[in-house]
């Protein structure tokens, strides 16, 4: 198994006790990471969320992005959390990174794996379903 595979296991495994961890404590615990994969390292932000109706996660503000900066590339609001299609695979647009310079377009497949694309990926790939 390859290190970044191995770094992807730990951090998705981590993250199936951080829920468990929510529920015994009755709290929020936000979890972010950050890979270093030439050194073999993980980093775990770790956030407690005490006032949960004012918390806005990491997707609400993707989703909120792709609503504001779609227009600009000639996308479609519409499109956010469709499933497209492309090379035979199915994706799921679930926002836009304004942190990106290029690939501001976040997709999902089916495993969660989310990728980094560019406009014109999601202009040429074919709209399958709402999800």
């Amino acid at each position: 198994m390859s290190k970044t595979r191995n770094l992807k296991k730990l951090f998705n495994d981590f993250k199936k006790e951080v829920k468990q961890l929510e529920k015994k404590l009755g709290v929020k615990i936000n979890v972010k990471n950050s890979f270093t994969y030439t050194n073999s390292e993980i980093y775990f932000k770790v956030s407690l969320i005490y006032d949960e109706k004012n918390y806005v996660s990491d997707d609400d503000i993707l989703k909120n992005n792709f609503k504001k900066y779609c227009k600009f590339d000639n996308i479609s609001k519409d499109l956010l959390d469709s499933i497209i299609v492309s090379d035979g695979k199915e994706y799921k647009v679930i926002g836009y990174d304004t942190k990106k310079r290029k690939y501001n377009y976040i997709i999902k497949d089916k495993n969660g794996n989310r990728y980094k694309v560019d406009a014109s990926f999601l202009q040429l790939s074919h709209l399958k379903k709402s999800a």
